[in-house]
């Protein structure tokens, strides 16, 4: 897989990952929907920031 030039990830999360469509990024999307009904925005941010402030999902970017 290339590297993405941006990632997405929540104001909320500290995982960033390749794209909207990884099933852990849906898991945690869905999970904070059943929870309180509202779902975080999704954020796309540089992957420099993100190495600095947050930690690579598991299944989309090993």
């Amino acid at each position: 897989m290339p590297t993405p030039a941006a990632v997405v990830t929540t104001a909320t999360s500290d995982t960033y990952h390749s794209g909207e469509d990884c099933k852990l990024f849906l898991a945690g999307q869905e999970f904070a929907r059943t929870m309180d009904g509202g779902v975080p925005a999704v954020l796309l941010v540089p992957l420099g920031e993100a190495l600095a402030h947050r930690h690579p999902c598991p299944a989309c970017l090993r």
